[in-house]
């Protein structure tokens, strides 16, 4: 097939292999995790965090949504994207958040007065995110062994 590749491939296509849909659907998953994250910082208010923290989150989802393209297309480079994105995203956002104020950088929710939902929403970005870096680091091992097949776009 010739062109992008996205989560479903038209019928017809013959089967994809597993490491090319396990890793749309981590990034299908991520993205909704980040939504979910974001919309939680609207419901808060932009002004809850510093403008380091806002900031860092904009470009983490920026790039972030970038890996996801790439990652539902399946480009040939969106397996070591999504390994680097996933597993910096995650430690990225613990850091933030589930660590005691260590710079302009912090939101931290340990002794705050976040809700159980700020809690939830964070938790589960950080699972999203390497539940994508795993999933990219699967696709990429398989990817450099020929026999398995990657399902990825050359």
């Amino acid at each position: 097939m010739t062109g992008a590749r996205w989560l479903f491939a038209p019928p017809g296509e013959g089967e994809e292999s597993r490491a090319a849909r396990t890793l749309a659907l981590a990034a299908a998953l991520y993205g909704v995790t980040i939504a979910i994250h974001t919309a939680d910082h609207v419901r808060r208010g932009l002004g809850s965090v510093t403008p380091e923290v806002l900031r860092a989150g904009s470009v983490s989802t920026v790039i972030a949504a970038g890996a996801i393209v790439l990652a539902l297309m399946r480009n040939r480079f969106a397996p070591a994207v999504a390994a680097a994105v996933g597993f910096s995203s995650a430690l990225g956002v613990a850091a933030v958040h589930l660590l005691p104020q260590w710079s302009a950088f912090s939101d931290p929710f340990p002794g705050s007065s976040v809700d159980i939902g700020s809690w939830i929403a964070v938790c589960i970005e950080i699972l999203g995110a390497v539940a994508f870096g795993l999933a990219g680091l699967s696709a990429l091992l398989r990817q450099r062994n020929p026999t398995l097949g990657s399902g990825f776009e050359p």
